[in-house]
């Protein structure tokens, strides 16, 4: 016998403690006719739904509870409820390409009460392919049906993909699954009868190659392109290289596009029409001015790093932000012939601000300010021309 259950004997034959101090587990009753429901869930084709979600909601609804729980991996749950009626909602696990459920009335009156649920509906299957009829593994597929308010969303593993749908009429949406890839989402309209069925999804279409400039010269990398039919529901997204390119696979029809410039760049977006019948080459043109720029400190002409320069347009909302690299230098594209107030320093409290800044030509120059600890900079920074530089310097107005 341990220590502790000796010295307890002994307190207890001294009259120290009596039974009705020593401790006891807490007493845990249920609620009155309170009933555990079990139940199980399962798909139509007798997989079990782990980890889906389970919700009893008291009726009527002006004074309702509402319980909950999930099935374990066997596809079995267990909840204690008080008697009474209620609707239950079932929420399938995610990407299990199968519905929620309501049933509107389910009666909990007596122990032994379960709740054993199979789903039924039609199976509708497909591949998923890109260009080239390559799989798409990781795309997805939804579909939703306004008339029976249903939304299923489903992934394509290894471009395979699989849902159950009640009869009726739905738009189908395929997706990629990855973005700025120029592959497009598309749209299909389809009626699901009660027979099962395969819907195929193509996601492809002409190879329509994109270039982007300043001038019809400068290739601008990372534009965000984006070309959109809702006639034919179809829209695709793409980021342009480094050599101001990018590829969009568009079936033929028309398109609405647009082209978002890059980081640093106050010019664009740039918007338009296309007609797409084939594969094709289209340039976009960006109206704009290129400054190739280094910060520079006006004490010892040393380049000034990881700086930030904001660069707001004169009369209008338009901004663009960028910073500059180890060695003090960075890029700004801007609408040629406005005029810039250039603020140098943090993203909150610029240090050094210099106004009124234009060119109508592309320009390299060096930037030079001071940007001095704790104390107000120079009311008008200089600006002076990089040796062996052919371009001329924005003019300070």
């Amino acid at each position: 016998m341990s220590r502790v259950a000796l010295l307890l004997v002994a307190l207890l034959l001294l009259g120290i403690i009596s039974c009705s101090d020593m401790p006891t587990a807490p007493i845990v009753s249920a609620p009155a006719g309170s009933i555990v429901v079990e139940g199980t869930l399962r798909d139509r084709d007798g997989p079990a739904l782990a980890n889906a979600f389970v919700a009893f909601r008291s009726t009527p609804i002006s004074s309702s509870q509402s319980f909950y729980t999930n099935t374990d991996a066997t596809g079995a749950f267990r909840i204690t409820l008080v008697q009474g009626t209620y609707e239950v909602r079932i929420g399938p696990p995610y990407e299990s390409g199968l519905p929620s459920v309501t049933i509107p009335k389910f009666d909990v009156r007596a122990a032994g009460t379960r709740l054993d649920y199979r789903y039924s509906g039609t199976r509708v299957i497909g591949d998923v392919t890109g260009p080239g009829g390559a799989l798409l593994d990781d795309s997805y597929v939804s579909a939703t049906s306004d008339a029976n308010q249903i939304y299923v969303s489903t992934r394509a593993v290894r471009g395979h993909y699989s849902m159950l749908l009640p009869q009726g009429a739905y738009e189908f949406y395929g997706d990629p699954g990855s973005y700025s890839t120029g592959i497009p989402n598309i749209e299909v309209a389809a009626n699901i009868s009660t027979s099962d069925t395969v819907v195929n999804f193509a996601l492809t279409g002409h190879a329509v190659t994109v270039t982007t400039t300043l001038g019809g010269s400068t290739p601008i990398p990372n534009v965000q392109l984006q070309a959109e039919s809702g006639a034919i529901g179809v829209r695709a997204t793409a980021t342009t290289r480094l050599d101001g390119s990018a590829v969009l696979y568009l079936p033929g029809g028309g398109y609405s596009f647009v082209a978002y410039s890059s980081d640093g760049s106050i010019v664009g977006p740039e918007t338009g029409y296309w007609s797409i019948s084939g594969d094709a080459s289209i340039a976009i043109v960006f109206p704009a001015t290129r400054w190739d720029v280094t910060l520079r400190r006006a004490s010892d002409s040393s380049p000034i790093p990881f700086t930030y320069i904001n660069a707001l347009e004169i009369g209008s909302n338009r901004s663009a932000l960028t910073r500059s690299d180890l060695f003090g230098t960075f890029r700004l594209f801007v609408r040629p012939s406005e005029g810039y107030d250039l603020r140098i320093g943090s993203v909150y409290s610029p240090e050094a601000t210099i106004p009124n800044v234009s060119s109508t030509a592309d320009s390299t120059f060096d930037l030079y300010v001071d940007l001095p600890v704790n104390q107000a900079p120079a009311p008008k920074p200089a600006l002076r021309a990089a040796r062996g530089i052919r371009w001329r310097p924005p003019a300070v107005r």
